[in-house]
């Protein structure tokens, strides 16, 4: 099985805990979201609010797009693992 590990980060000044920092959208397959809270597993269908640290499953033959806070958009290919990571920065 070939994999894809990535790290996706978020850019954003004034993001509250607790707060989704993106969204998966335009699934096509077997996509899972696995929340960094309680690190449960959900089988996406059509779309799903993502938050820090969550992570983006896709099995063989599927794809999603990922839609971040910051205006970025991923697509992920069958077999990847994505870790959605928010940080944070303050203008001086």
């Amino acid at each position: 099985m070939i994999a894809c590990l990535i790290i996706l980060s978020v850019l954003y000044a004034g993001l509250s805990a607790g707060e989704p920092i993106g969204k998966v959208e335009i699934v096509r397959g077997k996509v899972e979201v696995i929340r960094s809270a309680d690190k449960q597993t959900m089988t996406v269908k059509d779309s799903a609010y993502l938050y820090d640290e969550d992570q983006v499953r896709t099995g063989e033959d599927s794809s999603v797009r990922v839609f971040l806070k910051n205006d970025t958009t991923a697509s992920l290919g069958a077999q990847s693992l994505v870790t959605v990571v928010a940080v944070s920065y303050t203008h001086l």
